[in-house]
């Protein structure tokens, strides 16, 4: 296992972690990249307290569950987890690509300028009420992503399992152009509106 700050403003290179990570795993990193076969803490791939900035590039690939504030103020850059994340995944988020194939918790998306969150898990808290729901679609960018956590050796549960997408654009009370997509089990809702689960 690892503790704080593993991969800290890291710009190349690899690090792999057999066990766990600990809090703000791959914050404020520039590029290279982390995989961890288990789970770490918060802010992974994040901001430090008053950075005003997060990832801004590079990979970080965890097999197991992230805790709260994923890719907190990230700029740019792909985070992947295979199982559960908490509460306020992609907060503040300014671009880049955030994959959760496990469950999420809450306010996801809260404060996201731009950027793409794709919620897979069986089972999501509601998106914040500041989401506008856009359609329901097939994800083109999904697939593309896919081929890359692929070839970095990522095979989570649930990778290319087929399925209908619900898409979200907010936040509207940030400058509104993110993207979340659900996997919606049995094909979209079609109701515009942020469904409970």
């Amino acid at each position: 296992n690892a503790g704080r700050n593993v991969g800290l403003g890291m710009r190349g290179g690899e690090i792999h972690i057999s066990g766990d990570g600990g809090d703000d795993l791959g914050c404020e990193m520039r590029g290279g990249t982390i995989r961890v076969a288990g789970s770490v803490g918060d802010r992974l791939g994040g901001a430090r307290c008053g950075a005003s900035l997060g990832m801004n590039g590079g990979v970080i690939l965890v097999d197991g569950n992230a805790g709260l504030e994923v890719g907190l103020r990230m700029r740019r850059g792909l985070i992947a987890i295979g199982g559960n994340a908490g509460s306020l995944v992609g907060h503040g988020m300014l671009a880049g690509t955030i994959v959760v194939y496990g469950n999420c918790g809450a306010h996801a998306g809260v404060g996201m300028k731009r950027g793409t969150l794709f919620l897979l898990g069986a089972t999501c808290e509601p998106l914040p009420a500041t989401f506008r729901f856009g359609s329901v679609c097939t994800s083109p960018i999904l697939p593309l992503t896919e081929k890359t956590l692929i070839r970095q050796g990522f095979h989570p549960p649930g990778l290319n399992a087929p399925g209908r997408y619900d898409l979200y654009h907010g936040d509207f009370l940030s400058l509104g152009r993110g993207e979340v997509v659900r996997r919606v089990a049995g094909g979209g809702n079609g109701t515009g509106t942020v469904p409970a689960n």
